[in-house]
């Protein structure tokens, strides 16, 4: 009962269906069910009589509610989904035809009481339990599965089937159960210390481990967002990305970028932060405007002069590395489900290439679109896409802006020149350049810098830099990636190749032109000079008419915005409804492959050990064996009755073996198991004269498709 209740409560949880009494009856099916498995007996024919026509009527049932039951496969695709995508940023467009998800919870709760009992009622009971605790602690630690009171529950049914099991002898029971009494305590940690939007510290260790162990060849010298305790800077020479360029002249590459500040370091946007404006953001990077691509978007139908080829190497293959002005040719680097990374992580493939147009350009660009009489589609959806942008990235914390206020006030309407040279001067009148800087793990990294340490790498200057641009009025975000310096692009000819090492990972901080997108900003010394912008021959007055000085909290500029349908296409959805259930099955027939494979490894395990007690110095013992496998070796070849006790079996053995044969396997069958005086070595060599003589027998007459089924499915043989 407690294993059911935590199943379900944790499954309830993580959905939200929202119906007490359906949960009631979905318990209360489930409990029904596990019941029947525990009370049910598979050898009596009456009950098994039941349980088929139980299972048959649910068939039917299931037939003639086919459509109830696609709706609430539906609406439970709509639940995952939701989950998965406060969970990781992955949207999923909602299903076509979504329904009540009781019809399906309902009967599955049935099923799974029952499946519960049967399982329940075996001497491994303890082993299917252990395996899904297992898995839901690595969930657990990895902030995947909330923790509470339900988990606490699923956990307390593990444990009561491993103190009960009879499987496991007193010692490793004893074991399990102080290790399992520990680990309930991670259950019972609050929300606010272990949620899944917080993990545990044990969970960020294991999330780090993991993401290394996936994504990275070699260590990856920037720490991603996560700045509190992060050492010196110390790349090593390992090659990071293979580059290819028509016409060189630096150039950045986005990699991780993250726009929220948390006093220790930066992180994406938590996917609850964009619950409400997922559709809008979709519909933007599925139809026309991804963010990556937003530059060259915004040139509309001019020409690209230059191309890039981007390989990774040993870079950190989470994100995809995206150059600033790139175009056509980018979308096999994006995936507009990701939208925490805005369209930028999780690459499909690890060589792509793009137009690349100016970024120099961006402020002539910016003029030009002002002066546009007509509006696009790219003109729409940017609209569109800037509100969203200053809603989401000029928040700072206060405490952190009343550091920084203390020190630097941004000017009154100050655009983005001005506020860029006034960081620029400020930052080189109260930061050090120093590849050695260590971060304390506590305290706000940002007052430190500026009121302790003076000094730090890319990372603090990004950091300053994301920090003082927001509090002048400007969305900015802070990014890291690798830069092709000015002094690099000089040296190659075009076409060229250019290898990146690790000594090319940066970190730069980028702010949104309003009508252009987003586009770097570097203040560290030697870097200042690798983008310099073309301004307008009359100055600059398109760009940040909304120049205000920012007061600590949320600014949400007036701007002019368009709706956009946030309504999927039917036939999209239902794609990817289709989709989704294809990779459900694939997944299920995945777990089962792996699980038969895992049966038949523990199986043979098992033969070879028996196989082993052939060589034992007990002369009965090794007989005994011998014979065990003799006997089973008879089955595989002729299925039938072989026990001692059947009449038929002395004819069936002659038949089989042969008359001679035969009667001295029932000789020293009576010998071995019935006599009291010593086995020497003369029966222990018939006993393995017959046993060969058997398994050269099954090797010639049994086909091979059922010698392999017999040995690798069944396990009956070795």
């Amino acid at each position: 009962m407690l294993l059911l209740a935590g199943i379900w409560g944790l499954l309830w949880q993580c959905l939200r269906p929202e119906s007490v009494p359906g949960l009631l009856g979905l318990g209360a099916l489930a409990a029904l069910g596990l019941a029947a498995g525990l009370l049910l007996r598979w050898d009596r024919k009456w009950q098994r009589a039941a349980l088929c026509g139980a299972l048959l009527v649910l068939l039917a049932a299931g037939i003639l509610l086919r459509s109830h039951i696609s709706a609430a496969l539906a609406g439970l695709g709509d639940l995952w989904g939701q989950w998965r995508f406060q969970q990781t940023g992955r949207y999923t467009p909602p299903y076509v035809g979504a329904g009540s998800v009781w019809w399906m919870l309902l009967p599955v709760g049935a099923v799974t009481g029952l499946a519960a009992g049967l399982v329940l009622r075996q001497r491994w009971r303890i082993w299917p339990a252990a395996a899904c605790a297992v898995g839901l602690l690595a969930l657990r630690l990895a902030g995947l599965v909330p923790g509470g009171w339900w988990f606490t529950c699923f956990l307390l049914g593990v444990l009561l089937c491993f103190v009960q099991g009879s499987a496991i002898g007193r010692r490793a029971k004893a074991v399990t159960a102080g290790a399992l009494a520990l680990v309930l305590l991670i259950g019972l940690l609050p929300e606010g210390l272990s949620g899944g939007a917080s993990p545990t510290a044990l969970g960020r260790r294991l999330g780090k481990a993991l993401h290394r162990w996936r994504y990275e060849d070699a260590a990856d010298p920037l720490p991603e967002g996560d700045i509190s305790g992060s050492g010196a800077f110390s790349p090593g020479q390992e090659p990071a990305l293979r580059l290819t360029m028509d016409h060189w002249t630096p150039l950045y590459l986005r990699g991780y970028v993250a726009g929220e500040y948390t006093g220790t370091g930066w992180q994406q946007l938590a996917a609850r932060r964009l619950t409400e404006e997922a559709p809008m953001l979709y519909s933007l990077q599925s139809g026309y405007f991804f963010p990556a691509q937003q530059l060259a978007k915004a040139n509309g139908e001019a020409e690209s002069e230059n191309h890039v080829t981007i390989q990774v190497l040993g870079a950190c293959r989470s994100v995809a590395y995206t150059p600033y002005g790139g175009g056509d040719g980018l979308e096999s680097a994006l995936d507009a489900r990701d939208l925490t990374g805005e369209g930028m992580t999780d690459p499909t493939q690890r060589s792509y290439e793009a137009a690349l147009y100016p970024v120099e350009e961006s402020y002539l660009l910016q003029q030009q679109l002002a002066q546009a009489e007509t509006d696009s589609d790219y003109r729409t959806g940017e609209s569109v896409y800037r509100q969203w942008v200053y809603d989401h990235y000029l928040t700072v914390p206060q405490d952190t802006y009343d550091a920084l206020m203390a020190q630097f006030t941004p000017g009154q309407g100050w655009n983005t020149t001005q506020a860029k040279s006034e960081i620029s001067r400020f930052l080189a009148a109260n930061l050090t350049l120093r590849e050695g800087t260590v971060t304390p793990a506590t305290g706000d990294v940002a007052a430190w810098l500026l009121t302790g340490a003076r000094q730090g790498y890319s990372v603090h200057y990004a950091t300053l830099t994301t920090l003082l641009l927001r509090c002048c009025g400007i969305p900015a975000r802070y990014v890291e990636g690798y830069v092709v310096t000015r002094q690099q692009a000089e040296a190659l000819s075009d076409g060229a190749q250019l290898t990146l090492t690790q000594r090319a990972a940066h970190a730069w901080a980028e702010y949104y032109l309003d009508g252009v997108g987003w586009i770097p900003f570097d203040t560290v010394p030697g870097y200042e000079e690798n983008i310099d912008y073309q301004l307008p021959e009359d100055g600059d007055p398109a760009e940040n008419e909304n120049g205000t000085t920012y007061t600590g909290q949320d600014q949400t500029p007036q701007q002019n915005q368009t709706d956009i349908s946030q309504e999927p296409q039917d036939d999209h959805s239902q794609r990817i409804f289709i989709q989704s259930v294809l990779l459900a099955l694939a997944a299920l027939v995945l777990v089962c492959l792996a699980a038969m494979a895992l049966r038949t490894v523990l199986l043979r395990r098992r033969l070879k050990r028996q196989r082993r007690r052939f060589e034992d110095p007990d002369g009965r013992a090794a007989c005994q064996a011998m014979l065990s496998a003799l006997h089973r070796q008879l089955t595989a070849l002729q299925p039938g009755a072989w026990s001692e006790a059947s009449p038929q079996r002395q004819e069936a053995l002659t038949a089989l073996l042969g008359d001679e044969t035969a009667r001295q396997l029932t000789a020293l069958e009576q010998e071995v198991w019935f006599s009291d005086h010593p086995i020497e070595e003369p029966q222990r060599q018939q006993a393995q004269k017959l046993l060969e003589g058997t398994e050269r027998l099954w090797r010639e007459r049994v086909p091979a498709a059922r010698r392999w089924k017999q040995r690798f499915l069944t396990c009956q043989v070795i």
